[in-house]
């Protein structure tokens, strides 16, 4: 009997709800398991809902490992901006712990979902002779405020590259941000849809119905919608605002933000004082969002970076049209009614381009426009697993 292929995912944290990882969750759910046997690293922190994670692998066959991450850790109600900000007192555990998980684990691919926070892992992954250490870019850009935080998650990208021995990413932009534009020309990044499972969104009248029902929304109101973490690259506050700012024109008109983190109670104190409270509605983290979609008329992103989400092509297979931010890869963009706005514009302006948002005559019509544009998530799996077996044989 043919040995199975060992394939470990690594992730900067670990929980419900959030995009890589549930991404991986379907990875493993679609793959051949005859084939593979699958294991989770992750650095040991969340700021998604920890929920049942490691059981939910654990019913898929797989384990869930963790290790300290040299990242800073932020005390409880700190305002400073997590990401890339590096701890030299924590690199040195980090390392030593990712250093024994490895030479106590033994791996055929390593596929990492993380561009400069996965360096020390693909350092481990390298020098304990896992043959495959696929890099797989997320994001299309870097924001923070500080400058000493930009240069250094720029400078880091050089090693993770160096160290991986293939590229993949889920978004054209994405792909140039960290691998640059001449290399996704060359064709040395594997495009890795972020694909879903089409048939749960495909839509139902009925549902949308009982959906509206719940959230208090008659027949005539416009519902808008957002789903995601409420962290800093999310940018909800801004949604928010531009709500405030609609409400003036269209007074039948509901919010529904769905979603836990850290500045969830940053944006319910703004929608009290802006007194719109009767008029937003905070659903938390929930595992229904292919039946709230069909409730909604509106997905609207303000993130200030993302690679290619995939609530909007979860949004978009139910025919819910999305309002995007710039900040967020033009390939997120699938119906014909899906619109970009720049973060440059006015609370006003995006206000405007809410309103004028329009859902296809038929949503249920959209599920196949999704497909075809390579979405589906049993078609790209097959494609990743040609792609761990090729990158096995020594090909680019």
């Amino acid at each position: 009997m043919t040995r199975k292929l060992r394939l470990l995912y690594f992730m900067d944290g670990y929980g419900d709800g959030g995009g890589i990882q549930e991404m991986v969750v379907r990875w493993i759910s679609n793959l051949d398991r005859d084939m593979f046997d699958v294991d989770v690293l992750a650095y040991n922190h969340t700021s998604m809902e920890p929920g049942g994670y490691r059981e939910r692998l654990a019913e898929l066959g797989c384990g869930l490992y963790l290790v300290d991450s040299p990242e800073k850790t932020l005390e409880a109600g700190q305002q400073v901006e997590r990401y890339n900000d590096f701890d030299r007192r924590g690199v040195l555990p980090s390392l030593e712990q990712t250093m024994r998980f490895f030479r106590e684990h033994s791996y055929d691919v390593f596929h990492c979902n993380a561009s400069a926070k996965g360096v020390l892992v693909l350092w481990c992954a390298m020098r304990t002779g896992v043959k495959v250490r696929i890099l797989h870019s997320h994001c299309a850009k870097v924001v923070t405020k500080n400058p000493v935080k930009r240069v250094a998650a720029n400078v880091l990208k050089q090693p993770a590259k160096a160290l991986a021995t293939h590229y993949a990413a889920c978004s054209i932009e994405a792909g140039e941000f960290l691998f640059g534009s001449r290399a996704v020309a060359a064709g040395l990044v594997h495009s890795i849809p972020n694909a879903i499972e089409l048939g749960r969104f495909a839509y139902d009248p009925a549902v949308r119905e009982d959906v509206r029902r719940e959230l208090g929304a008659g027949a005539a109101t416009r519902v808008y919608a957002n789903v995601a973490r409420f962290q800093p690259p999310k940018n909800q506050i801004l949604l928010v605002r531009s709500f405030a700012e609609l409400l003036k024109k269209n007074p039948d008109s509901l919010l529904v933000l769905v979603g836990e983190g850290d500045e969830r109670p940053m944006c319910e104190r703004a929608v009290a004082g802006m007194g719109i409270s009767d008029r937003v509605r905070f659903l938390g983290l929930r595992h229904d969002v292919n039946r709230l979609d069909q409730g909604f008329d509106v997905l609207v992103m303000t993130s200030l970076f993302e690679g290619l989400p995939v609530v909007s092509v979860e949004a978009q297979a139910s025919g819910l049209p999305c309002l995007l931010s710039d900040g967020i890869t033009r390939e997120a963009c699938i119906l014909p009614e899906s619109r970009m706005l720049s973060l440059d514009s006015t609370l006003a302006q995006w206000a405007d381009a809410m309103a004028a948002v329009c859902a296809p005559e038929d949503r249920s019509a959209s599920l196949s426009l999704v497909a075809a544009a390579g979405f589906e998530i049993s078609a790209a799996v097959r494609s990743l697993q040609s792609f761990y077996l090729s990158a096995l044989r020594g090909e680019r």
